[in-house]
């Protein structure tokens, strides 16, 4: 499959994927949270989709030999969202954070996340805002098309930010 003549990255997903950006949707058990990155999650880059009530997140995932790269639209604080005494802290989230805790545990390595690209973040907030919801994977899609360009590996953008 190819997006605009790209090599598309896979997409997995976890749990019910809802009609809408906003929707009823419930965290999984963490039994199934276990088997998705067990089963689920290759070495590589993919797009990684998973309930944080009342959305669904949309993040990139690329599990390399030495380390696992994460790009994110708000970044690094998000993996610390679950924990209450952080100044981070938003309800819903502990998914994300079990998520990760549990990628690193898996693939015996880091999480390193990439920076936040602050054009495509602005462009993905305004569509998050007038929609609703949305902008994590407006970033995410729009965030590969720049870094990812070959669906593969890493690239720096055509232009600094």
């Amino acid at each position: 499959m190819t997006r605009k003549g790209k090599k598309l990255i896979p997409q997995v997903n976890l749990g019910r994927i809802p009609s809408s950006y906003i929707s009823t949707i419930k965290p999984v058990l963490y039994c199934e949270l276990e088997d998705f990155v067990k089963n689920d999650i290759k070495y590589g880059p993919q797009i990684v989709s998973i309930p944080v009530p009342p959305y669904r997140h949309a993040f990139f995932v690329d599990v390399q030999p030495e380390i696992i790269m994460v790009s994110d639209w708000i970044g690094e604080r998000e993996k610390t969202l679950h924990v209450i005494s952080s100044n981070n802290y938003k309800t819903g989230w502990k998914q994300y954070s079990e998520f990760m805790t549990l990628l690193e545990k898996k693939y015996e390595r880091q999480i390193k996340f990439y920076p936040v690209d602050k054009k495509l973040y602005n462009l993905a907030k305004i569509q998050h805002d007038n929609n609703g919801g949305g902008g994590c994977s407006h970033y995410i899609f729009s965030w590969i098309d720049v870094y990812y360009r070959n669906g593969k590996n890493y690239h720096k953008p055509f232009l600094d930010n």
